[in-house]
């Protein structure tokens, strides 16, 4: 969708000025009726790497990225609440990090 890519280009852009090391992660909502367990890792962690590719188009360093990574649907953050992304401040030890999304 072209407003997520513009967000992630105004994001990428911004985090690229800072000296952060991130980490991002991609969740899925829970759709066992379409996909297989399988599919719902696959699927996240692509969501993951796409918003790397973005944000990196858009002024990020590679340098910045620690780690990408998916979720599927371990994480649920809500009724309704679906496919979405975690930006970590990999300073932050552990997985304790502060969501910036």
């Amino acid at each position: 969708p072209i407003a997520a890519s513009k967000a992630l280009a105004v994001i990428g852009k911004q985090l690229s000025t800072l000296p952060n090391k991130l980490e991002i992660d991609g969740h899925g909502k829970s759709l066992t009726n379409f996909y297989n367990e399988k599919q719902k890792w696959v699927a996240s962690t692509y969501i993951a790497d796409v918003t790397r590719a973005e944000m990196e188009r858009s002024g990020l360093k590679t340098q910045q990225i620690i780690r990408i990574s998916g979720c599927a649907d371990t994480r649920p953050m809500g009724s309704g609440v679906g496919r979405r992304i975690s930006i970590l401040d990999g300073r932050v030890s552990g997985r304790s990090g502060t969501d910036l999304y």
